[in-house]
């Protein structure tokens, strides 16, 4: 269910005019594994470790890009029928 919001979340953050904010939870997901790393969480187990860094960082990019380009679309789409109105 967190996972669930936390998407949600990453996909509102991503279809804002400014790109900069889908890049939040990606950038505090890669500082957070790196303190956990740091403090120990992960002793021992490398792998669970760059498999949580490797899923984790790639899905929340991904829900970036996804946003970023549902954007691009609607802002074509909305180009596309201003010029059409401007024809008429």
């Amino acid at each position: 269910m967190k996972a669930l919001l936390i998407l949600m979340l990453q996909y509102f953050l991503s279809t804002r005019n400014k790109a900069f904010w889908g890049g939040i939870l990606p950038v505090f997901y890669a500082v957070l594994l790196i303190y956990l790393k740091i403090y120990g969480v992960f002793d021992g187990n490398t792998k669970q470790f760059w498999f949580f860094s490797i899923i984790g960082i790639t899905v929340l990019l991904g829900t970036w890009v996804a946003g970023r380009e549902f954007i691009n679309r609607k802002r074509k789409k909305e180009i596309n029928k201003m010029i059409s109105h401007d024809l008429k």
